[in-house]
């Protein structure tokens, strides 16, 4: 699908024009397209379980949500074959990195306090997210705070569908690749490490032999981290 090209859904009968392709997954791509005056972000999944898991998600959390996330579901046939999709509210912003190069590494805290109040909503309604990484957080305003691509999303209680090995507890020997809060609160801390200048440190961990592997080294980052050392009680947690 290039620029200019028109996506006509099958049941609902909306049109969406597509402007460019804004990122690819293991689990589909992300396009920014036109819905008359109004632009959106439209997934198209790979997998239609996967995506309608997506889809009911985002449902849950609309509940909860002042504006909705969630715009539109359906299907779209294209040269005989049917492709699942569903349309989002698109979100502008900066990664965390860009949003603090532009206005200061203390807002790394403001940034912290509004990501685990996200993490806490999606907690609340039975999932985790499952690939927290800094690719997957957007930042505008007052440090608020978007959470994209949700296709890591799980149940608790599952296996972890999706993750990025750096902030994956298992990786580091720290726990089970099970979704629950803790999963997503260890790459939170993981993340806090990061955006606090240990990105380096942390590449050079992750490089080592698996079985020498250890919180304990993610905890001392900590205790290096200028940042994280002021909320190092938290974050060793």
């Amino acid at each position: 699908m290039t620029e200019g090209f028109t996506v006509c859904g099958k049941w609902n009968k909306r049109r969406y024009r597509i402007e460019r392709l804004l990122g690819e997954g293991a689990n589909g791509k992300v396009f920014l397209v036109q819905a008359g005056k109004q632009a959106c972000a439209l997934k198209f999944g790979y997998d239609t379980v996967d995506l309608q898991m997506e889809v009911n998600v985002l449902r849950e959390l609309d509940k909860t949500s002042p504006r909705p996330f969630l715009l539109d579901a359906d299907d779209a046939v294209m040269g005989g074959n049917v492709y699942p999709f569903y349309v989002m509210r698109y979100i502008r912003g900066d990664s965390p990195r860009q949003y603090m190069g532009r206005n200061g590494s203390d807002w790394l805290y403001m940034i912290g306090l509004n990501l685990l109040r996200k993490l806490h909503l999606l907690h609340r309604q039975g999932y985790a997210f499952g690939d927290l990484k800094s690719d997957n957080v957007l930042v505008s305003g007052y440090g608020d705070v978007e959470l994209v691509d949700f296709g890591g999303v799980t149940e608790k209680g599952r296996s972890v569908k999706q993750f990025t090995e750096m902030y994956d507890r298992g990786f580091w020997n720290a726990g089970e690749r099970i979704a629950d809060d803790g999963y997503d609160l260890f790459g939170f801390a993981v993340l806090c490490l990061e955006l606090g200048g240990m990105e380096k440190r942390l590449k050079e961990l992750a490089r080592g032999l698996p079985q020498s592997r250890s919180p304990k080294d993610l905890e001392k980052l900590i205790d290096e981290s200028r940042a994280c050392r002021v909320v190092a009680s938290v974050l060793k947690q």
